[in-house]
């Protein structure tokens, strides 16, 4: 064989040789597994290995947030370099508040327990959220955002009126605003003792139920036959909320503003007193009453109705 041919065929198998080694070195490099999806030639893929959730915190244990506020809560969730971080919400009473990744929406006064769980491994965490109602503003340009808002009484202003109205009866003064107490003073209550003699004075307009509470009182409607001195208008007039005396029994037009506003006060049902009387032919056995289920206004018997009280104040 000739020298060149010699040479010839060398080179031609050490490139044969040279192609399946560089092909084997290829394979052994990206039979390993991973998780990036890369190989590093060494036989285990080279890529991180999952890293699993081992916890979730959040940056609040409670939270008190007025109605109609919103405030946000911040998972953490551990180790930092956790490979699958993702976290769903979750409340235990959306009546109370909402929440959508993280953000909290008051709606009603209550308490709720959100939790937040990890889809790695359902690690949970908890905050505990009190919903309060927002204190009026006293200087408000437009009174009417008040509506719902706590009174300077501890209740809940349920009526506004931009220019005012007057409170009549003794000391009479220009209101704006009427407020209703916190819950209710009595339920399946009589309005007063006595037989269907006719009281004077009464009215149904804004601005009378308190004139209306005192006359009540001063002619003893409000003595009760067995003993018990707190007929519908003593209810009302004997509490004490939030430092003020001056609460008194609904007048029918008040009554009536307080079921446009039920929703405000957490009133879905019952039939309350107000402290207007039902006239006819000069007496009156009856007095005015309205059912917050459906609205309807009726009257009932004074001294045999049983029907549930709310007081109210204006200022």
């Amino acid at each position: 064989m000739k020298k060149s041919s010699f040479w010839k065929y060398g080179l031609v198998v050490i490139s044969i040789v040279a192609i399946l080694l560089f092909a084997c070195g290829d394979n052994n490099g990206s039979s390993g597994s991973n998780t990036s999806g890369e190989g590093n030639g060494t036989g285990n893929g080279g890529g991180e290995n999952s890293v699993a959730v081992t916890a979730v915190m959040l940056n609040k244990a409670t939270l008190s947030i007025a109605i109609g506020g919103t405030e946000t809560l911040t998972a953490a969730v551990a180790p930092e370099n956790a490979t699958n971080k993702a976290v769903t919400w979750t409340i235990d009473d959306d009546t109370v508040a909402t929440v959508s990744n993280g953000t909290v929406t008051a709606v009603k006064v209550g308490s709720a327990i959100i939790t937040v769980k990890t889809t790695d491994g359902n690690k949970t965490a908890t905050c505990a959220v009190t919903v309060t109602r927002a204190q009026y503003e006293p200087n408000a340009t437009d009174k009417t955002t008040n509506i719902g808002k706590l009174g300077p009484g501890g209740g809940t202003i349920f009526y506004v009126s931009a220019s005012g109205f007057t409170v009549t009866g003794t000391g009479s003064f220009t209101a704006y605003y009427l407020e209703a107490a916190p819950i209710n003073q009595a339920t399946s209550f009589p309005w007063c003792a006595h037989d269907g003699s006719c009281l004077p004075n009464t009215d149904t307009a804004i601005g009378t139920g308190k004139a209306n509470t005192a006359a009540i009182l001063a002619n003893g409607f409000h003595i009760i036959d067995d003993g018990n001195n707190a007929a519908a208008a003593r209810v009302c007039a004997n509490i004490t909320i939030g430092g003020k005396t001056d609460w008194f029994l609904p007048s029918k037009d008040e009554l009536n503003e307080m079921y446009k506003a039920r929703t405000h006060l957490e009133i879905s049902e019952g039939r309350f007193w107000s402290s207007s009387q039902y006239v006819s032919y000069g007496t009156s056995g009856n007095a005015w009453g309205k059912d917050f289920a459906d609205g309807s206004e009726s009257t009932a018997s004074k001294v045999f109705g049983r029907l549930d009280v709310r007081a109210i104040r204006a200022f």
